[in-house]
């Protein structure tokens, strides 16, 4: 838990420097959430659980999958950073679907669900609208384990709320 405010520190500055750096000529989203850690009972981690991610709205490989950074906390102490891929899907002018997959770093902090491994896997899938503004608000279900790494692959479930913001609302300069 000691080395969270050093990487607090060190991340969050070199996050919104590139955000800024990236917004004149890349739109994206910056996401927030809000969610329930570990919902299954039997596995006696439940908690709150945060997360702030930065998806640029910039394809790779092919023309629809885009990549996604973020960094994920929970109540009791429990992170995990990391990136990925993800994909939208428009299903309407204003519902999407987002499935996604990562890899990141994970630290348990006192949280009781152990994964067993630093590596930790991250897939998800995400139901949301998106408003007239850009704005998108969202619903998720995760699952993270180390995919076999470790001696264990418990993995934890989380029910997440979201609420993506353009990333060129953020900023006081316009897109060029």
């Amino acid at each position: 838990m000691k080395r969270l405010p050093v990487f607090l520190i060190l991340f969050c500055p070199v996050f919104f420097a590139s955000l800024y750096a990236q917004a004149k000529t890349v739109s994206g989203f910056l996401g927030l959430s809000v969610g329930y850690y570990d919902i299954f009972p039997e596995d006696d981690g439940q908690t709150l659980h945060f997360r702030a991610e930065y998806r640029p709205d910039k394809s790779i490989f092919i023309k629809q999958i885009k990549p996604w950074a973020g960094l994920n906390l929970t109540a009791d102490g429990a992170m995990w950073g990391g990136g990925g891929f993800l994909v939208d899907l428009q299903l309407t002018d204003h519902v999407y679907v987002t499935p996604s997959l990562g890899a990141g770093l994970y630290g348990r902090g006192h949280n009781n669900a152990d994964l067993f491994y630093p590596i930790i896997f991250r897939s998800q899938f995400e139901l949301g609208y998106q408003f007239d503004s850009g704005s998108r608000l969202a619903f998720s279900f995760s699952h993270m384990s180390n995919c076999g790494l470790g001696d264990d692959n418990p993995g934890v479930e989380m029910l997440n709320l979201y609420y993506h913001i353009p990333i060129e609302r953020l900023l006081p300069f316009k897109k060029t």
